[in-house]
């Protein structure tokens, strides 16, 4: 019986820990399994693998898991602040500022660092971290003294922060701002930081000049552009609206145009020549007659054909009115030679006259007029020195003093600061162009100005007088620089009568090059297919 009721004990005993109201209780420990007596003993597990306790008190199996990567290994940060802009290169790889940071892991927070900018000197550290950690440097100036030079074969000018030197020591750190020029090349110029001993040899690229010739083409009946010639050096001085054959200088050689073809006729020459007279090595040269030099030095010449005089500027500035021949304009040695006036520092000549300023104990400009024959008549007078001469045809100069533009003695535009034309007192035909603010403005005799609308920045501009190449009654063509670009413009009268010009919107010719003049240098009423002006273009 003792037997029986034991074996019934075990029975009842394992019936209770299966019957279960919930599993709240969790997995317990065996020393806890048989505790009946417990009240929470019907929630307790004996085992829970791979399961989950809902808080109904239900039992599922866990879900199983997949492999995503591996976790964020922890890091303590390293900060470096600098005092100034730096490279700052820690363990190998390089960053650039005044302030970065950087993360290590825990397990191999070593770090190394090298931290360094021009003109001061470096710095070097390492170590390790325990903890997120922040270095403050400052860099110190570097005391060391570097010698910088410029080296220029060609004779040129060379500046080092604003003194003429090609050659400066200085402390590391310092700013160096260099420049080399030169008349006739471009100029090379630069800035940096000196931190080392440095030589830099500098060749300059000398400036480079196209001269195009603008022409009406009667065989094809359009206008053409032309490349007469790429050259080192050039000047037009002189230059006025003549109907006789005109000479140049172009890369030291003389041309004239004869017959619609440039014909050189001697190499070498002065700045500026006009008719057939041309300077070479202080020498007055006449193409058709001996030469005269008489006991001065000469540097430029200029012709006024209507008169029979040639004005001619000696080296030293002296400005002399030497009397011609009336037939060719033959110059003889004993040709009469009269002082005009001295201190000259430019001069412009055209049928009938000469226009010159002169400086005199360098803070006075005087513009005068001299047609040959009576006295120099005062046009100008001033201690500012911004002078442009335009032309002194038929005894009417126009000229541009210090922004204000002159007809004669007349102001006829304020704020201007170039212009070309021709003026007839005679007539109500005169007419001129002048810049102003950029825009440009033509002006024919008591007209009104006209504003000519094209473009925002006009630089240049050149008229011709003939109206022989177009089907117009009277007018004239002209060539203008609007941003660099090549304009042609036509002005012209519907009738012979005095009535205002009517002039087309500018045509652009070419917007390839960078053009900077343009001339008026040749005019012939009579062959259509010859040059008529010229724009000159250059590298940048």
């Amino acid at each position: 019986m003792k037997a029986i009721l034991s074996r019934l004990g075990r029975w009842i005993m394992t019936l209770l820990k299966e019957l279960k109201g919930s599993f709240v209780g969790g997995q317990v420990s065996p020393e806890l399994q048989n505790r009946i007596d417990l009240e929470k003993f019907n929630t307790f597990l004996k085992e829970a693998k791979n399961t989950q306790i809902k808080p109904e008190g239900g039992i599922s199996n866990r879900a199983g898991t997949v492999f995503i990567g591996e976790g964020k290994v922890p890091s303590y940060r390293l900060t470096i602040n600098v005092n100034v802009s730096a490279t700052i290169i820690v363990n190998g790889v390089t960053y650039t500022g005044s302030s970065i940071y950087v993360d290590l892991p825990t397990e191999d927070a070593s770090y190394e660092y090298e931290i360094g900018a021009e003109g001061y000197t470096t710095q070097t550290g390492s170590g390790t971290l325990t903890e997120d950690t922040t270095i403050n440097i400052t860099l110190e100036a570097d005391a060391t003294q570097y010698t910088f030079t410029i080296v220029n074969s060609q004779g040129a000018t060379i500046t080092i922060n604003e003194v003429e030197q090609n050659t400066i020591t200085a402390d590391s750190g310092t700013t160096i701002n260099w420049k080399v020029e030169k008349e006739g090349y471009i100029t090379q110029s630069g800035t940096f930081v000196l931190s080392e001993n440095k030589t830099e040899t500098i060749t300059l690229e000398s400036i480079k000049y196209k001269i195009y010739y603008f022409y009406y083409d009667n065989d094809s009946q359009t206008l053409k552009l032309d490349l007469f010639k790429e050259v080192d050096e050039y000047n037009f001085k002189d230059v006025v609206n003549d109907y006789t054959t005109r000479s140049f200088v172009a890369d030291g050689s003389i041309y004239q145009i004869q017959n619609g073809s440039f014909v050189k006729i001697v190499d070498g020459g002065c700045s500026s020549c006009s008719f057939t007279f041309y300077v070479k090595n202080g020498v007055i040269y006449n193409t058709n007659t001996n030469t005269y030099n008489d006991t001065y030095t000469w540097s430029r010449v200029g012709f006024c054909r209507d008169i029979n005089k040639l004005y001619a500027l000696t080296t030293d500035g002296k400005l002399y009115a030497i009397t011609t021949a009336s037939s060719g304009g033959y110059i003889d040695l004993t040709a009469t030679v009269t002082l005009i006036s001295e201190d000259v520092v430019d001069f412009k000549c055209s049928l009938n006259g000469c226009i010159y300023y002169t400086l005199v104990d360098g803070s006075k400009n005087y513009i005068k007029f001299h047609n040959g024959t009576s006295d120099n008549q005062l046009l100008y007078s001033s201690s500012q020195i911004d002078i442009q001469l335009v032309s002194a045809l038929q005894q009417t100069p126009i000229y541009v003093a210090n922004g204000n533009l002159y007809v004669g003695t007349s102001i006829k535009a304020t704020g201007v600061t170039r212009a070309s034309g021709i003026y007839n007192t005679t007539t109500s035909f005169g007419y001129y162009y002048y810049i102003k603010d950029g825009k440009l403005y033509f002006k024919q005799g008591t007209n009104a100005d006209q504003e000519v609308d094209a473009g925002t920045v006009w630089n240049d501009i050149s008229i011709n007088i003939s109206a022989k190449y177009f089907t117009r009654n009277v007018g004239c063509v002209s060539l203008g620089i609007c941003n660099n670009d090549l304009y042609f413009i036509d002005q012209y009268r519907a009738s012979s009568g005095n009535s205002p010009y009517t002039i087309d919107t500018p045509t652009l010719i070419n917007s390839t090059e960078n053009f900077i003049e343009v001339y008026t240098l040749y005019n012939d009423q009579s062959t259509n297919n010859t040059p008529i002006m010229f724009a000159i273009a250059r590298n940048l």
